[in-house]
């Protein structure tokens, strides 16, 4: 099911000894889920509201869902400035340039001069595992009544196994009541 707010996932896998097991993968953030868009971070309060919504959502649709044992797979980490993109443009170029095999998009705008035409529009790196990005967040969200100020963003994604192999090292559980118990 892939919905604006959320996608849900089911499969069986068949083992080579005959053995199926069954995964369920739902996609959400809770942020969107709650205001519409994900400038604000969530905290235990949003995450848990925001999963009350999504079992609401999703009982009118006649799927029942129990996120007791729900393990997170994969998260987004991510910090905003209050201050233009480009302002540290330096900073950015400095810190990625330090990582193997980071890219940068560029936009072009109207300018007199040529080398203002080319406009740094993100740095990322993606490395399967997790992936690091900063970015301009008022260009992307591009409502002045939804963001009343400039804010970069700096964003780091777990993915796969990744972030439950951290949360192992702190001696931390992957799961989603851990999330919502040790949010920090």
């Amino acid at each position: 099911i892939e919905e604006e707010l959320f996608s849900l996932f089911s499969s069986i896998k068949v083992f080579d000894t005959g053995e199926m097991k069954s995964f369920q993968n739902i996609s959400f953030n809770p942020n969107k889920l709650l205001n519409g868009h994900n400038i604000q971070n969530s905290r235990e309060v949003e995450l848990k509201e925001s999963i009350n919504k999504l079992e609401l959502i999703l009982r009118e649709q006649n799927i029942l869902i129990d996120f007791s044992k729900a393990k997170i797979t994969d998260i987004e980490i991510n910090k905003n400035f209050d201050t233009d993109f480009s302002e540290y443009y330096e900073v950015w170029l400095l810190f990625f340039s330090q990582l193997e095999d980071s890219k940068t998009t560029f936009g072009i705008r109207k300018a007199k001069k040529l080398e203002e035409k080319l406009r740094v529009e993100s740095f990322y790196k993606d490395k399967g595992s997790h992936k690091v990005r900063a970015y301009d967040k008022t260009q992307e969200v591009n409502n002045q009544y939804l963001l009343t100020r400039k804010v970069g963003r700096l964003e780091y994604f777990f993915r796969g196994s990744t972030y439950a192999y951290y949360m192992k090292k702190l001696g931390i559980d992957n799961s989603l009541n851990e999330l919502i118990k040790n949010i920090n």
